[in-house]
């Protein structure tokens, strides 16, 4: 009678225990998915977010009757908490809006999704007010953007993108941002490199002059061209020939002028080159012709 009333306490005590030990596990189950709700977890790897949940994403974001065209899908793990990353590139509606300035109809996104789903978007911040205007994409693109690209330069920690224009010129500008926490900011910005020309490339002005001074070929045509320019002047002066060099000045001033007003088209650097090679001829033929008659 005794070890039985042992045993039933027993049994009272461990179920009292199996009890406890069931509603703290509950308890720990609420907290964590409280908290959860709080502050949802990010998932382990972003590249479960597919092309269908961006599509409908940037539709959201530019509206339902957008239309959404995926170009490239990348990974990399750039962001603190986030394994991978998301860079995105792709055709929207709203970009096309903008063909005429840059005609890039891209959209860069970085994103995650949490584990709710939900995929977040962090934005760049460009703060050219901090670098000043010159550092700013639309006064440095010659034409419009022909392609661009992410690369993450790991020694930095910084995202960069780089971009190709019309002019022909190997990587004309290059972004590099650098993550607070929250986006990426704006924290070095590369022009193309500038070449010795004939004028001052500080001062220019037009496409054509723009492009010449980040070309290297162009740059160096653009010196032959001008060196054999001014011996044709000093052949004439010595010739005395002043209404013939008055004539050339004139037509030297009114190709110029024609070349500079040329629209920017694919493969500009070649169109230019091309008008620098049958400039270079011309003025060479003139040159020969003076040199041979007197």
């Amino acid at each position: 009678m005794g070890l039985l009333s042992k045993l039933k306490k027993l049994s009272a005590f461990t179920a009292g225990l199996l009890i406890m030990f069931v509603i703290m596990i509950m308890f720990i189950v609420y907290i964590l998915a409280y908290t959860n709700k709080l502050l949802p977890q990010h998932i382990e790897d972003a590249q479960y977010i597919t092309k269908k949940e961006i599509t409908e994403y940037l539709q959201k974001k530019y509206g339902a009757g957008c239309e959404i065209e995926i170009i490239g899908m990348a990974y990399m793990d750039i962001t603190p908490n986030i394994s991978n990353d998301l860079l995105l590139k792709a055709r929207t509606c709203f970009a096309k809006d903008y063909a005429d300035i840059l005609a890039a109809y891209t959209v860069d996104v970085i994103s995650s999704k949490n584990s709710d789903g939900v995929i977040k978007e962090i934005t760049f911040y460009d703060n050219y007010t901090i670098h000043g205007p010159e550092y700013h994409l639309d006064s440095n693109i010659i034409g419009r953007i022909t392609d661009w690209g992410f690369y993450h330069d790991k020694e930095s920690n910084r995202l960069c993108k780089q971009y190709s224009d019309q002019s022909g010129r190997p990587n004309p500008i290059s972004q590099c941002f650098t993550f607070d926490g929250n986006r990426y900011n704006l924290t070095h910005f590369r022009l193309a490199k500038v070449y010795e020309t004939s004028f001052t490339c500080d001062l220019i002005s037009t496409p054509r002059e723009r492009t010449v001074c980040g070309n290297e070929h162009l740059a160096k045509a653009d010196i032959e061209l001008n060196k054999t320019y001014k011996e044709l002047l000093d052949g004439l002066d010595k010739k005395g020939k002043q209404t013939s060099k008055e004539k050339i000045i004139k037509d030297q001033k009114e190709w110029l002028a024609r070349i500079d007003s040329m629209p920017v088209v694919d493969n500009f650097d070649k169109v230019i080159f091309d008008e620098y090679r049958k400039r270079d001829k011309f003025i060479n033929d003139l040159l020969t012709a003076l040199n041979e008659k007197y």
